[in-house]
């Protein structure tokens, strides 16, 4: 990786900033997870070369006052740094592009991909969000659930499996909390819409910090691999992620029950697949599944995921809860 003034296309081998040097690093992505996934790999950065950073990202007013010695920004504003990195996925014709990544970011967890450009060993590295000082207009015990993804192939994709759950839960005496964006989301023929009885905080009424006060009392959530699995990560409750889109070790490791069908002959992992170009391929076709789209095993890798298997996960971890 160059280190030059006004560097954006970045090769190997990283040359180390310089102690009190100026260095501006955005974030290619805008989504939720891979924010709060990078940003506390690139406070790493910072600490080990004791540079000053400027971060361009969204979400700003998660990490302001977690992260006080990073310079954030959401847009863009003067030259005044010695080089500027970028974090996210990118690819050539030929695959992903080794000029930036050391090593095959679909073979690596969504930390290890800023590690990887900032040069840095990579080791798990838990978030810190901003959390607000104030309880949840929530009445009784809860657990938050979250049922929405960017595409298709993130869903739980048992069309009986949310229902099955929340009714369990509402019978152990659970309020059941819906934190999604929409109360819907999908394309004519594949849309998705939030379990009934529940207690719905969705319609795009809830702002993150709302969300995040949500999380932060719940007994648990339950969720996908998308965003606000990582929120609830970062504020330290335990998540159960129903996910099958990618391999077990994609996301994070600490506090979590992660959801997967075991059957070696069910088709699972494309996120994490060398030969997928699920990176271009998902933005424009939101039911996007690599090797069986239009067959009877299109999203099999959620579909064979039972309600019972969730909610017996659910069942082993109350009960390690009581004990302990």
């Amino acid at each position: 990786m160059k280190h030059s003034k006004k560097l954006n296309k970045l090769s190997y081998p990283f040359n180390t900033p310089k102690e009190k040097e100026t260095i501006r690093i955005s974030l290619a992505s805008p989504a939720l997870g891979d924010t709060i996934a990078w940003i506390p790999v690139i406070e790493q950065f910072r600490k080990k070369y004791k540079c000053k950073v400027i971060v361009k990202c969204e979400h700003i007013q998660l990490f302001k006052k977690s992260y006080p010695n990073i310079n954030f920004e959401n847009f863009t504003h003067g030259n005044d740094f010695e080089a500027n990195y970028t974090i996210g996925y990118f690819f050539s014709k030929n695959g992903y592009d080794q000029t930036i990544h050391y090593k095959n970011p679909y073979e690596m967890p969504l930390q290890n991909v800023a590690s990887d450009i900032l040069g840095l060993e990579y080791k798990e590295i838990k978030p810190k969000v901003d959390i607000l000082d104030r309880k949840p207009n929530i009445l009784g015990k809860y657990v938050c659930i979250g049922t929405k993804a960017t595409a298709q192939a993130k869903f739980w994709n048992n069309d009986k499996g949310w229902q099955e759950v929340v009714d369990f839960l509402r019978s152990i005496d659970y309020n059941v909390v819906c934190i999604d964006n929409n109360r819907g989301y999908g394309v004519p023929g594949s849309y998705n819409y939030a379990p009934k009885n529940i207690i719905d905080k969705t319609n795009g009424g809830l702002d993150l910090e709302d969300r995040i006060i949500d999380l932060k009392y719940a007994d648990f959530f339950i969720g996908l691999g998308s965003g606000l699995s990582w929120l609830s990560w970062a504020v330290g409750t335990h998540t159960f992620m129903i996910s099958g889109f990618s391999e077990p070790w994609a996301e994070f490791k600490s506090n979590i029950t992660r959801i997967s069908q075991t059957n070696s002959d069910v088709c699972s992992g494309c996120f994490n697949d060398v030969n997928s170009n699920w990176f271009n391929d998902m933005k424009t076709d939101f039911l996007w599944c690599p090797e069986h789209k239009d067959t009877d095993r299109q999203f099999e890798c959620t579909k064979k995921i039972s309600s019972e298997q969730v909610i017996g996960e659910i069942k082993k971890w109350l009960k390690l809860k009581t004990k302990s």
